[in-house]
């Protein structure tokens, strides 16, 4: 996006263009304009450089090849003559590859064509969000609307998150320890975890002798949650009386491995359900409870691992719970994250980390799958 390099043409014709028309004519012979919206479209300038120096003319060929041809837009600076023909709120493509000739040694002649178009959002990778060469702004609207899939990116009552992505579908609740704007920390512990879905199902706990720890940087550099190893659960959890459906879960975990194991060490369940066995570590084993979900895959594997999984998620792990045959588990008594289906039993909590968790009310399709996975293993470093 870097401005078109400051030299002054020696001609630069400009062809000035319209706000798009379509024209209509009715049978009494009056004609009609049917405007399609108010930018200009069409405008034209033709820069030519003559006699420049080799090292300008590589310049313009740099430049070229930065914007990918015609892809990524740009400016002018006040240098060159184009900068006083810019119309407010656009900016600049190349309409064809610069034209040269080479006029004798170190002497050279270049014609550029370069086209108009509104403004709009360009991404640069590694960097903020920007609006061709000037600050995106949250909020704002110019001359059009940023979208995601499904739901607007920016609107007048939610912020803006540069280098945001975006699952393939829309998660039914999404839990992420690593998120510092989605938690609440007190004294080195969670009191809430908010719900990044936007569905409401956030988590929280005012008894700060249950408060699971803050886990700094402990997953390849990014935060998580810390469960104890012993003693008491701790736990998040909500009394949202709505129905919750889910037919999938992923989440980022780790088992502290020789922690001590006591029955039913839950990950996510209703909340104080008994017969909501969700995910839940098998009583007297090591592996997951199947009561519901019964099929486990580990990172990107297929293989369903249920039996002795604690053991293989001593490290850091993505693992994806689903049912089989494609159901769905649901409840009205809210939700627990790291420990049992069952209140009542404080000694059955997690024990080690979870990173993030994502629930989606459909089991997506293998491109979709595969895609969750990615991002998800991506963002945690996992191999």
């Amino acid at each position: 996006m870097a401005q078109f390099p400051a030299l002054s043409p020696t001609a630069a014709p400009i062809t000035f263009g319209a706000v798009p028309v379509t024209m209509a004519s009715s049978l009494n012979g009056s004609e009609s304009r049917i405007r399609h919206g108010t930018a200009e479209i069409g405008r034209r300038l033709r820069l030519t450089f003559e006699n420049v120096s080799e090292s300008d003319f590589l310049a313009i060929l740099g430049h070229y090849r930065d914007q990918r041809g015609g892809f990524d837009s740009f400016g002018f600076s006040t240098t060159t003559l184009a900068a006083a023909l810019t119309p407010s709120g656009y900016a600049w493509l190349y309409a064809s590859p610069p034209q040269v000739v080479d006029e004798h040694a170190n002497v050279f002649t270049v014609a550029c064509e370069f086209k108009a178009e509104p403004r709009g959002l360009v991404v640069a990778p590694g960097d903020t969000w920007r609006s061709f060469f000037s600050t995106f702004t949250p909020g704002a609207r110019s001359n059009g609307i940023v979208s995601a899939a499904g739901v607007p990116w920016v609107t007048s009552s939610t912020t803006f998150t540069p280098g945001r992505t975006d699952f393939p579908l829309s998660p039914v609740a999404w839990f992420d320890g690593s998120d510092a704007t989605a938690r609440t920390i007190v004294s080195g512990a969670f009191s809430a975890l908010n719900d990044k879905s936007g569905n409401g199902w956030n988590l929280a706990q005012s008894d700060s002798s249950l408060r699971p720890a803050l886990a700094s940087s402990a997953i390849n550099g990014l935060d998580a949650i810390q469960w104890p190893n012993s003693g008491n659960a701790k736990r998040l959890f909500n009394t949202n009386s709505a129905t919750f459906t889910t037919a999938v879960v992923y989440a980022i975990v780790q088992w502290t491995d020789g922690a001590t194991f006591t029955d039913f060490c839950g990950i996510f369940n209703a909340n104080d359900n008994g017969s909501s066995y969700w995910l839940i570590a098998q009583g007297g084993g090591t592996g997951l409870n199947v009561a519901t979900f019964d099929t486990i895959n580990i990172n990107s594997g297929s293989t369903n691992k249920v039996n002795n999984l604690l053991p293989d998620i001593s490290s850091p792990r993505l693992i994806r719970a689903t049912i089989t045959g494609s159901g769905t588990v649901s409840t009205t008594s809210g939700l627990a994250l790291g420990m049992d289906r069952n209140y009542g039993y404080l000694s059955r909590g997690w024990h080690g980390l979870i990173g993030e968790l994502v629930a989606f009310a459909s089991v997506p399709s293998a491109g979709d799958d595969a895609r969750i996975r990615e991002i998800l293993m991506t963002k945690w470093g996992l191999s």
